[in-house]
């Protein structure tokens, strides 16, 4: 009797450890029949990415990191990240491969954006990511152009001439202050709506065959006569310099 007892409670053990167990499968999303297959990917800087990262594609979770170590390339240093993804998920081989995070704190996954060609990565293959840039050298950089701004402010040539730039736009609006507080402001004013009235009736002549410029470019006529004697004078030139006899007469009459 306390041999069954104690069977029982073993079995009890054992079921509740099972359904533990399978709890945390199903919770953690593993399947004991997905099938997988590797691909290595070569950084230069890894931004923190390590294993068990999520792996995406297009944004959709195919995989995870399984692997993240550091290799000597002839004494370049690499980051040979490796990720295992789902088998019937088919990466074009002209994919990008970048580091990426869903927020600024939040953790780091792999990122695969698909290319368009029909052949496809294999198992195993290696293929280049393209590496984040470290903050180090945005702030690195950042201090450069900083300190180039402070040197170009601090030139004197420049203190010069924007001492004398900041000096002519005060004189500039002294001036104009002064015009405008002067009553000949207001005969400005009425000439240069005078004026634009002018030019605005010019444009209106040279758009509308009513004016005389209007006529003499809306005219065929005139174009037409105009192309006929260039056709002439291009096939009798000396028609140029040709003078006409009825003239002597009259040249001797008026001596």
């Amino acid at each position: 009797m306390k041999q069954n007892f104690e069977l029982k409670v073993g079995l009890f053990v054992l079921g509740g450890l099972f359904l533990l167990i399978l709890g945390i499968f199903f919770t953690k999303d593993v399947s004991f029949f997905r099938r997988y297959y590797t691909l290595n990917v070569e950084f230069e800087f890894a931004e923190g990415i390590k294993k068990f990262s999520p792996v995406r594609f297009s944004g959709v979770e195919i995989g995870q990191i399984k692997d993240v170590k550091v290799v000597n390339d002839n004494g370049s240093y690499k980051v040979l990240v490796t990720a295992r993804v789902e088998t019937q998920t088919k990466v074009p081989i002209d994919s990008r491969f970048f580091i990426n995070s869903l927020g600024v704190l939040s953790e780091k996954y792999l990122e695969i954006i698909p290319g368009e060609k029909t052949a496809y990565l294999h198992d195993g293959q290696l293929v280049k990511g393209v590496s984040p840039i470290p903050l180090r050298s945005i702030t690195e950089s950042a201090n450069l152009v900083i300190k180039k701004m402070q040197d170009f402010l601090e030139d004197a040539q420049f203190k010069d001439a924007f001492r004398e730039f900041v000096f002519n736009m005060r004189d500039s609006s002294s001036k104009l202050k002064a015009l405008l507080s002067d009553g000949s402001s207001e005969e400005l004013v009425v000439s240069l709506k005078d004026a634009a009235v002018q030019f605005k009736k010019l444009l209106e002549d040279i758009r509308t065959p009513r004016g005389t410029i209007g006529m003499l470019l809306n005219d065929p006529s005139l174009y037409r006569n105009l192309e006929e004697l260039s056709a002439d004078l291009k096939v009798n030139p000396w028609k140029l310099l040709h003078r006409s006899r009825e003239q002597k007469p009259l040249k001797k009459a008026l001596q």
